[in-house]
């Protein structure tokens, strides 16, 4: 038994380290990109931090979910060392696409549960290039961490 403990506990740890990076890579991102596009007060007199810490929050939850769904899709396609071992490219490519393909299905998702049925994909689709961008740099992040990981021992790596 490593440090983490028994081997599930070592990967859910490794599954939540990962959706917390992808979150706040997402949410910092999405701060500054909220005050480049939110000027004044909105018309019903919300005020311009409201507006930005809704979108930066919003940007998070997205982040921490494509996070976990990254770290568990990686899981079953490659064991950790073969991720950690793994050359950037792929890696951010698989990353980028996708996160692009999983944020408008989970979007659209969202909207068919809320019971709002299904938006115009047009307004779901623009939202793909953004997660392109965010999910590309996020998994880089992930590897990164990987890497830095199986450096430190098998015993500290989830």
């Amino acid at each position: 038994m490593s440090a983490a403990g028994p081997r599930g506990f070592g990967r859910f740890q490794g599954s939540v380290r990962n959706a917390i990076l992808w979150g706040i890579g997402f949410g910092a991102i999405g701060l500054v990109l909220s005050m480049f596009a939110v000027s004044g007060e909105a018309g019903d007199g919300v005020p311009r931090w409201q507006i930005v810490a809704s979108l930066a929050v919003r940007f998070s939850v997205i982040g921490v979910i494509c996070g976990t769904v990254f770290w568990w899709g990686t899981g079953l396609l490659l064991s950790r060392r073969r991720f950690a071992a793994s050359g950037r490219i792929p890696v951010v490519l698989c990353g980028a696409f996708g996160t692009a393909i999983f944020v408008p299905l989970f979007l659209q998702t969202m909207n068919l549960l809320s019971g709002d049925g299904i938006a115009p994909w047009p307004l779901v689709l623009d939202d793909a290039v953004w997660a392109f961008f965010f999910g590309g740099g996020a998994a880089l992040g992930s590897l990164e961490l990987a890497r830095r990981w199986m450096q430190a021992g098998p015993e500290d790596s989830p």
